[in-house]
């Protein structure tokens, strides 16, 4: 599957990243999260995991530099709204 774009917000500005779905583990829905230069802040990307209980948690964070949690927080809820969106279209 290609790369499809979603909006997340940081520091009251409008951002945007890519969600790359990757191959299901254990039929749980797995993601690659590619996030821009925001800031101080170097691209990198996130892999998040759907968990048994339908929720998503971060699974590795791969980056040249430290990511501030406030930052991996946005992402994540801005994927979540993706996701939650794609499930009602």
């Amino acid at each position: 599957m290609p790369s499809e774009s979603f909006p997340f917000t940081y520091s009251d500005q409008q951002f945007e990243a890519k969600a790359e779905c990757l191959p299901s583990a254990n039929g749980y829905r797995k993601y690659r999260l590619d996030f821009p230069n925001v800031q101080s802040i170097v691209e990198g990307s996130v892999y998040v995991n759907e968990t048994p209980q339908g929720e998503w948690a971060i699974g590795k964070i791969m980056g040249a530099h430290p990511v501030p949690e406030d930052f991996l927080h946005d992402v994540a809820q801005g994927f979540v709204k993706y996701i939650d969106n794609q499930r009602f279209q």
